[in-house]
């Protein structure tokens, strides 16, 4: 295995923990049953910080410690059954999210700080999309009900999250040097 190999690995089951930090990372509000947490701040960083294929295998481990039981998720849940639940769809999105991120970061040719937010914006739509229509389904509501419930009031906190992650992702990649080769 290389060193390069090696390194992404590492990279993937470091991001993956440190998803689990960022997820129990939660604040109710009152507004709704869901909680906010840092999760998609967690998926920014590692999808603006490693290559594609590094970057979904870091959600895939945060995902997988959570299916093997392990308190991941949100409020310390885990199993199968979050997965399967109303806010599953949300958590389904992360690797997606991580791979859009990371493949508009390696393979675009424009300036990182038009790229950086497009990717970031990009990815919240990903994951409300693929997260209301599941809450939708599961709960047997409309989906413009589970879209006004589950995502239009956590839109301008992921909207801040986003740009507090567009303001260090920059310094972040020149100071670590990770390596954007297509993975």
């Amino acid at each position: 295995m290389t060193h390069d190999r090696l390194r992404g690995f590492l990279l993937s089951a470091l991001f993956g923990t440190l998803m689990t930090l960022f997820a129990l990372i939660n604040v109710p509000l009152p507004f709704t049953s869901i909680a906010m947490t840092m999760a998609m701040m967690g998926v920014f960083l590692c999808g603006g910080l490693l290559a594609p294929r590094y970057a979904v295998l870091s959600q895939l481990v945060y995902i997988g410690l959570g299916v093997l039981g392990l308190p991941v998720f949100s409020r310390g849940q885990s199993g199968i059954g979050t997965l399967a639940g109303p806010t599953g769809g949300y958590i389904i999105a992360y690797p997606l999210m991580a791979l859009v991120i990371a493949l508009m970061m390696s393979r675009l040719r424009w300036s990182v700080m038009v790229k950086l937010p497009a990717a970031l914006l990009i990815s919240i739509a990903l994951c409300y999309t693929l997260g209301t229509l599941w809450f939708s389904f599961t709960q047997r509501i409309p989906v413009i009900s589970a879209l006004s419930t589950t995502a239009l009031p956590f839109l301008p906190f992921d909207l801040i999250k986003a740009a507090a992650c567009t303001a260090v992702l920059p310094a972040l990649r020149r100071r670590l040097a990770f390596s954007q080769k297509a993975g």
